[in-house]
């Protein structure tokens, strides 16, 4: 959806909770929660306001069954009018809670998204003759019907999984090779950090569609060089890998898996890049926007020369409820 965004008319929604449908005008839905972020699974919280019945010692047309643990849950979101509903989640169940007050009673469940089945357990396997993408392109394919691996290089001669979960895994390789690791609904992106960029998403004006905006910059942990060593049990030596020419002082040591010392410079200079950048980071505020969820790029304009940029989209918040529909997020700044 880009270009400039500006919501209009109604806001609407549908939540399916196992054989259950809820819609923004049946009114036994008090409040809608969907979290997205690029750190975690997506989360996804409902308060139901089904009438408390005294004499049923019940809530009234509550289909309990629905909403046990367990049970698939799916969110859309959208505007009124001819607008279109956007899936916005996918996952299932996790906790049924109620709550009882002098005004009555609530019922509120809570889900995460797929991402969330990788969090348990721990796993002992290996790899040989293989590549991180492959890899992560396997493990994901384990839990998601579409995965996104993309990128070439980091052939390793054996990756192995020592008593972690997939997710502490797949995120360890992320961050070990420059790789962004993250799902959206019922898919799973495994891709080169160095492919972030393009054409925005969604482009948010102040004082037009964006309604707040918050920034920040700081200095980067900044050094001159950067230095991945790693041991080579089979060659029986160590493999070195540099970078320098940062606008800091002193050394940074990494010790990282790789196989040839062409491997560890570009380790090195992922990392030399990384510590040197003076990113501006922020959250901001919107009318809702389906279309905008965590992974995305968003433009931010009108905020002055330092702060209207490019930004990643690290978390999005969608809220319905008392207040309307109302988006929420939290962005990274794009190097140019």
């Amino acid at each position: 959806m880009a270009g400039e965004y500006k919501a209009i008319y109604s806001p609407r929604f549908e939540l399916t909770l196992g054989s259950a449908t809820y819609r923004e005008g049946g009114g036994l839905v008090q409040d809608l929660t969907v979290e997205t972020t690029v750190e975690g699974a997506d989360l996804c919280s409902v308060t139901l306001n089904h009438p408390f019945d005294p004499e049923q010692h019940d809530f009234a047309d509550m289909e309990w069954n629905a909403i046990e643990p367990g049970t698939d849950m799916e969110v859309s979101l959208g505007w009124g009018g001819e607008g279109e509903m956007k899936p916005v989640f996918v996952g299932t169940s996790q906790s049924v809670r109620t709550e009882f007050t002098p005004d009555g009673g609530s019922v509120a469940v809570s889900g995460y998204g797929p991402l969330h089945e990788m969090m348990r357990g721990v796993i002992e396997r290996s790899w040989s003759e293989t590549t991180v993408v492959d890899v992560a392109d396997e493990v994901l394919g384990e839990y998601f019907s579409t995965v996104e691996a993309d990128g070439s290089g980091s052939q390793r001669n054996r990756i192995i999984q020592h008593k972690k979960n997939d997710y502490r895994f797949l995120r360890r390789l992320a961050d070990e090779y420059g790789f962004e690791f993250y799902a959206e609904r019922d898919t799973a992106y495994f891709t080169p950090r160095s492919s972030l960029g393009g054409d925005p998403d969604v482009t948010l004006t102040y004082g037009n569609a964006l309604d707040s905006f918050s920034g920040e910059v700081t200095a980067a942990d900044q050094v001159e060089s950067v230095e991945v060593r790693y041991w080579d049990m089979s060659a029986e030596e160590e493999v070195v890998g540099s970078a320098s020419g940062g606008d800091g002082e002193g050394k940074e040591v990494f010790r990282v898996a790789c196989n040839s010392k062409e491997e560890a410079d570009a380790i090195a200079e992922a990392k030399l890049s990384a510590l040197s950048m003076d990113q501006a980071t922020g959250h901001g505020e919107t009318d809702g926007i389906p279309g905008l969820t965590a992974g995305a790029i968003l433009e931010l304009a009108e905020l002055g020369d330092r702060f209207s940029s490019n930004y990643y989209v690290t978390r999005v918040s969608h809220r319905m409820g008392g207040s309307g529909y109302r988006t929420s997020f939290e962005v990274t700044e794009i190097p140019e």
